[in-house]
Parts: structure tokens; sequence; C-alpha cells
């Protein structure tokens, strides 16, 4: 049986939060089978990035589990907490520099959950085989073509596309935007700078790196340091001109983000406290 994966950095960073959403997005029976069994959910959500051997995939089950008993315990009431402050500052009329603290609590949270799996990934690492690593390389292969053929469409046709993208993030959560927000959304986003082939160089760069660090198998200490330099946080090691855009864009974002919470309409603001209560209210089930 060949299942699970080794996750690339976003994957890493981004699996437990993964969880912790779809747990909020159920009911509260759902939600606490959902996560009594990310084990399982984390091996489906991963399984495309290396073929793991039963032997692997059984030691992964366990490590996961350990995991989440962790995360239980000691994260998710970090979590409730994060989200009922977000909800408390979503209600009134929130600065830039609100938004700028959410985010940055949200990236501490998970920076923190990555910190306590990076041991178990340095272990697996140390598990895979040759042909497993040419899948993992032929994987992201795939994923960069990907990003290649939306990089070839005309550019005004990839600024309309991040436009829609970013109303629909939007209204994932608000409900339909008024004709005055879908037009200042419009006005803050379309001058911003494409960084799809910066990403794509940093995506390159940075997966070369990982996989050689597979190959070359350095012992444990070696290996976790090196696991830490590339993931936490992975914007160290980025170009500066690359880094610099992407910082002004998210803080271009985080000023969006505030006005737009700020002149959101009376059923918009309920939409969006009814949502951030809900994912609190469903991880306060799972205490």
């Amino acid at each position: 049986m060949r299942h699970p994966s080794l996750p690339p950095t976003h994957l890493v960073r981004n699996t437990i939060t993964a969880i912790v959403a779809l747990c909020a997005l159920t009911a509260c029976s759902l939600a606490t089978l959902a996560y009594n069994n990310a084990g399982i959910l984390i091996g489906y959500a991963l399984d495309e990035y290396v073929e793991l051997t039963s032997e692997q995939e059984v030691w992964l089950k366990g490590r996961v589990n350990l995991l989440i008993a962790w995360h239980r315990s000691s994260e998710l009431p970090e979590w409730q907490h994060w989200l009922n402050e977000t909800r408390e500052r979503a209600g009134g009329r929130p600065q830039a520099s609100d938004v700028q603290a959410a985010y940055a609590r949200g990236r501490a949270l998970l920076a923190r959950t990555t910190g306590q799996m990076l041991p178990d990934l340095a272990a697996l690492m140390r598990q895979l085989d040759p042909p497993q690593i040419t899948f993992l390389e032929n994987k992201f292969e795939r994923d960069n073509r990907k990003i290649e053929e939306g990089i070839a469409l005309p550019l005004a046709t990839r600024r309309s596309k991040r436009v829609e993208r970013m109303r629909e993030r939007f209204e994932s959560w608000m409900g339909s935007l008024t004709t005055e927000q879908a037009a200042y959304l419009q006005s803050r986003v379309v001058p911003m700078v494409l960084l799809d082939e910066m990403r794509l160089a940093d995506r390159h760069r940075w997966q070369r790196q990982f996989v050689d660090l597979i190959r070359t198998r350095p012992e444990m200490p070696a290996l976790q340091a090196e696991l830490r330099r590339l993931i936490l946080p992975p914007e160290k090691e980025r170009d500066p001109l690359y880094q610099a855009e992407l910082k002004r864009q998210q803080e271009e974002m985080m000023t969006l983000t505030a006005w737009m919470v700020t002149n959101a309409t009376p059923a918009q603001k309920a939409r969006l406290q009814k949502k951030l209560s809900g994912y609190a209210d469903d991880i306060a089930s799972l205490l």
C-alpha cells in the first residue's frame, strides 16, 4: 500500500489549519469525528506528493495522532481566543493595524504547529527512497507547469482573474459586494504588480533546496535545523526584491480588508460575525 505524503512548505504550514477549518464548517458531531480522524484526512490531503509504503503510512498515522493530541490541548484554545478576538475587531471599524495584528497572530499560531511538526517531518524525510523522491519532484514539476500556463495568459486576463479571486474571497465571508465595494476593490487590486513570475522562481528555488536536503540525508540535528531555515519563516531565503514587493502588497491588502469591513452593510457585518462565531463555537466543541 502506498499513500499519504511528504508536504512542501505551504502544505506543512496549512495542514492543521485545514483540519481546523473543516471542523468549523461542519456540525458539532461531525467536527469531532473529523478532528479525531485527522490522520486519515491529512493523508488524503497530501497523498499526491509522495507515495509512502504501508509501514511508513502506519508510522505517519501514529505521529499525526500525537500531533493532534498536542494541538487539541495546547493550540485549539489559542485558535478559539484568536477567532473571538478577530470577531470583536470585525464588529467595529478596524484599521489596517488591526488587520495586521490579526494576521500576525494567525501566522504565529501556524508557526508553532509547524515547529511541532518539524522533528517528525525530518524523520520521515530520512525514510524516503529514491523513487519516492522522484515522485515528489515530478509532482512539483506538474504543479509548476500549471502556474506557467497561468503566466502565459495575457496580462489583462491575469489582472481580471486576480480581481475576481479577491472578490470571491471577500464574498465568501461577507456575501455579495455592493457596487461601491466592488469598485473600490478593483481600484486597489488592479494596480498591484503581478508577482507570478517571481513567485514561480521562488518556488523553484525552495523546491531545489528541499529535494537536495532529502537526498543528502544529514543527521537529524542538522536536518531539523535546515528544515527550520527553509520553513520558519520561508521569506528569509527569498529574493529581496520579491520579498519587498510581497510585503508591500500584503500591507495594501490589510488596508483593503480594513476598508471593506468598516464599510460593510449591516447584513454583511452580521454574516461575517456569524461565520467567525461559528468557527470559534465549533472549535470549542472539540476541547
